[in-house]
């Protein structure tokens, strides 16, 4: 399949497991972090299935030290704060912010990999922008609060790691460096927050268990379609900037089964102006 073609396959997953996600973790005293660390075994254990079976090649850690402790730190505290973000705003609400993750790539991209901005990616930068300022505008019910602060840093940190993963394969197998992509990030969060062990048993209800494990699968076959239109040739910027036509599609599944109508037309016009606007980042 062609990059663009595997980035349209991710688009649908993505909106799809970004549904799941809220169900999971519906309020804020739901256990994120242990939540977060059980999503990231479970996703490196199902990439070890195709990896394994596509032949498994052990990513080169001892070449490349800093790239995997940014990958592991960068990637593990991005989901950490994601995770976080959806105990708190709605997935509507987060999936139109999380478009500032494109900005932060594109300028990535440019200082460290040598990848075009344009005139016209200026543009689409204001537009993504002008619709987070317009969607908090006179809005009751759509405040600036932990899940907003959340969400923006989790969008900062995953879009320098994206970069970080572009560079990286183009040395290593894609499959192969997914299995390590997962795993470490669960590691370092554990690392960080080692008390989280004490607490993770309720994760472990076989219905909690359930809603993060189809999560997870959903998301980690988005994260396989992701990486490999990459490297079947998409620049880091094209495939996220794709992805995020996401956006329109989440908000219109948040609605449909989440019920997050509160503002939907507000996030509607929101979502399609940050649609426009990283595809104008292409």
């Amino acid at each position: 399949m062609s990059w663009f073609t595997l980035s349209i396959i991710y688009v649908f997953l993505a909106s799809v497991s970004n549904i799941l996600r809220k169900i999971l973790l519906r309020d804020d005293k739901s256990n994120a972090v242990g939540a977060a660390i059980i999503f990231q075994f479970m996703g490196s254990a199902i990439v070890s299935v195709f990896a394994f079976w596509h032949g498994f090649v052990f990513p080169p850690i001892g070449t490349y030290p800093l790239n995997f402790f940014l990958e592991a730190s960068f990637w593990g505290t991005s989901t950490l704060a994601l995770f976080k973000a959806y105990q708190y705003i709605e997935a509507s609400e987060i999936t139109i912010l999380f478009t500032i993750e494109s900005i932060v790539t594109i300028i990535v991209a440019q200082i460290f990999l040598h990848e075009k901005f344009t005139s016209i990616n200026i543009i689409g930068t204001i537009l993504i922008i002008f619709a987070i300022v317009y969607m908090f505008h006179n809005s009751s019910k759509i405040k600036f609060n932990k899940g907003v602060l959340y969400t923006f840093v989790s969008a900062l940190l995953s879009g320098i790691a994206i970069v970080n993963d572009t560079f990286m394969l183009k040395h290593v197998d894609t499959l192969s460096y997914l299995v390590v992509g997962f795993f470490l990030p669960g590691v370092f969060i554990l690392l960080i927050q080692p008390k989280v062990v004490m607490k993770m048993k309720p994760l472990f209800h076989p219905d909690i268990l359930r809603k993060n494990a189809i999560f997870t699968f959903v998301y980690t076959i988005a994260g396989i379609m992701f990486y490999f239109a990459i490297k079947e040739g998409g620049e880091a910027s094209q495939v996220n900037t794709i992805a995020q036509a996401q956006v329109v599609l989440t908000v219109l599944f948040s609605a449909m089964f989440l019920n997050e109508r509160d503002h939907l037309l507000k996030k509607f016009f929101c979502a399609i102006l940050v649609t426009i606007g990283v595809l104008l980042l292409r």
